[in-house]
């Protein structure tokens, strides 16, 4: 009898212990979730990494307790986003729209950011939008005015659309540098590196309605071979992907 029990409170907490790291959503190609499906685990994806479906083919969702999808509207992460935290079986306005998407858990999604936070960058001492927070407007900011967080120690930062923050290795805004776009839950190599940073925003955006314009660079001349959709901003040649440094020939606008 308590070998019963023992084996049964084994099983028990081994079925606790499924995390959300486990899990996947799926993707399908028609509405009440049938037709094609795409499974995919946390991680971020473009249309060009769907091994079934097709760009602005996705029309229901199965999203499981643990984890959350944010979509775009444009490949790479671009334009605007809507959070999925349950199963859809249509996605409405969002029909046939998503071309990149993040599934990630609810820890790393964190709290919805507030009105206020939607104007302003937020600089965080760790992973996943935790632990010692400041707040910046546009502006430039030593470590010194990083205030509770101090010197080489964020982590993530949130980053409202419209605006970009420029993070330096160095104080006094000098030393390698990079340029972030999009909030990112974790710096990854440029953990704990940031000793000054500059906060801008987009001048693109205050000088007029540029919604919906994208450029399309293309590996190949003619408009041929691998092909990437850029919407307005900066962009190194780390963000081409799969199209690579000094590798696009022709370009479409």
């Amino acid at each position: 009898m308590y070998k019963n029990i023992f084996s049964l409170l084994i099983c028990l907490v081994s079925a606790s212990l499924i995390s959300a790291q486990e899990l996947t959503i799926e993707l399908f190609q028609y509405e009440n979730f049938k037709g094609k499906k795409e499974e995919l685990s946390i991680g971020m994806y473009n249309y060009t990494d769907f091994k079934y479906l097709k760009n602005d083919q996705v029309r229901s969702i199965r999203v499981p307790k643990g984890l959350v999808v944010r979509a775009y509207f444009h490949s790479n992460y671009g334009g605007e986003f809507r959070d999925f935290k349950k199963d859809e079986a249509s996605l409405g306005d969002w029909d046939q729209v998503i071309s990149s998407l993040v599934v990630m858990t609810k820890e790393e999604y964190g709290d919805e950011p507030s009105l206020s936070d939607r104007n302003v960058v937020k600089i965080f001492s760790e992973e996943r939008f935790k632990g010692r927070a400041r707040v910046l407007k546009a502006g430039k900011y030593s470590y010194e005015q990083f205030q509770n967080i101090g010197d080489n120690n964020i982590s993530s930062i949130r980053i409202p659309k419209g605006w970009k923050v420029k993070l330096y290795s160095d104080f006094d805004f000098r030393g390698p540098a990079v340029t972030y776009q999009l909030t990112k839950s974790t710096l990854g190599g440029w953990n704990n590196r940031v000793s000054s940073l500059e906060v801008i925003q987009d001048e693109i955006k205050e000088k007029g309605n540029y919604s919906g314009a994208k450029v399309i660079i293309y590996k190949n001349p003619g408009y041929k071979g691998m092909h990437l959709e850029l919407t307005p901003g900066f962009y190194d040649y780390t963000d081409f992907n799969h199209i690579g440094n000094d590798a696009f020939s022709s370009i479409n606008i």
